[in-house]
This record gives structure tokens, sequence and C-alpha cells, in this order.
């Protein structure tokens, strides 16, 4: 087991939190929610990450760019690893961000 025992259900995977996941099962959980559900919601995500980018950038005043938002993503799921660690949602999250990431940059024009 990861971490303790628990009798909360996962939003993501609809599994008691606190189970066993094997790498494989995180990885394609994480392709399965940015392949359908996400993608459904909320539109592609290069597009998506480009209006958070402008929004932050408007908000802020300093430059943010797509990438920027896919690592601050990670980077709030890592937090909060340090008080849930044994989550299994935050870790498909950060594969699933880290995906999304990979692809736009790998394809950028």
């Amino acid at each position: 087991m990861i971490g303790p025992s628990s009798n909360t259900i996962c939003r993501v995977t609809g599994l008691k939190e606190g189970l066993k996941m094997t790498r494989n099962e995180i990885l394609k959980e994480a392709a399965r929610i940015i392949s359908t559900e996400r993608a459904d919601d909320y539109g592609p995500a290069d597009e998506s990450f480009k209006r958070i980018a402008q929004l932050w950038t408007s908000y802020l005043d300093v430059a943010v760019s797509p990438m920027d938002v896919a690592n601050m993503y990670i980077l709030s799921k890592v937090q909060r690893t340090l008080t849930s660690p044994s989550k299994d949602d935050t870790w498909t999250d950060i594969c699933g961000y880290a995906a999304l990431a990979g692809e736009m940059m790998t394809n950028e024009k």
C-alpha cells in the first residue's frame, strides 16, 4: 500500500484512495482522462493553456507561456504530495499535465 488505508473513493479512478496502482495503470488513466473527459469538457489543451497564459500574463503583468501554465499546474500537484502522497489522482494529474506539455512542446511550430 502506498499510504494509509482510506474509505474515500477517488473522483478520478473510482477506486478507494490509498489502493496501490501500478505505473501502467496511472499512465493509462492519465491518457484516458486527457484524451476524453478533459478534452470533451474544455477543448484542446494547447488552446486552453494559451488562454490561461494570456489571463495570467494580464493578471500578473509578467509574461507567462503555455509551458509555464503546465509547469505551474504540475507544481501545484507536487505540493499536494507533501501532505497527501497516497492520493492516486494527484499522480495521475501530474502525468496528464506532463503529457500535455510534452505534446505541446514537441509539436510547436
